[in-house]
């Protein structure tokens, strides 16, 4: 069965990095899991600040998602809101998802 791309959308807030892109993984390992389908991540472009080029750079990246996910607080990030405009404009499925707990990390780590 041929995998499905999957463009994570998340505020990030004080998550380094690393955290997130694992934060990314396991949700993308989730997704796979309760909709029974295989879903690859597109890495996102992770930089130290969340300027014009990151954005830019992840939009650039998600052109090539067949579903763009928004986790939690997303509305309330700015780049989040641009991505979610985007990918509606140019008709990627969105798929919005409201956690519990503590971003998702229950999953046994």
């Amino acid at each position: 069965m041929e995998s499905k791309k999957i463009y994570i959308s998340m505020a990030r807030g004080d998550k380094s990095p690393e955290e997130i892109l694992r934060l990314q993984k396991n949700l993308t390992a989730a997704i796979s899991d309760s909709m029974q389908e295989n879903f690859e991540l597109i890495e996102p472009y992770l930089s130290d600040c969340d300027d014009l080029t990151s954005l830019a750079e992840n939009i650039k990246r998600m052109k090539d998602a067949d579903y763009a996910v928004f986790f939690d607080d997303w509305q309330k990030a700015r780049y989040c809101n641009i991505e979610r405009f985007c990918a509606e404009e140019y008709e990627i499925q969105c798929i919005d998802v409201e956690l519990s707990g503590e971003g998702g990390e229950s999953d046994g780590e």
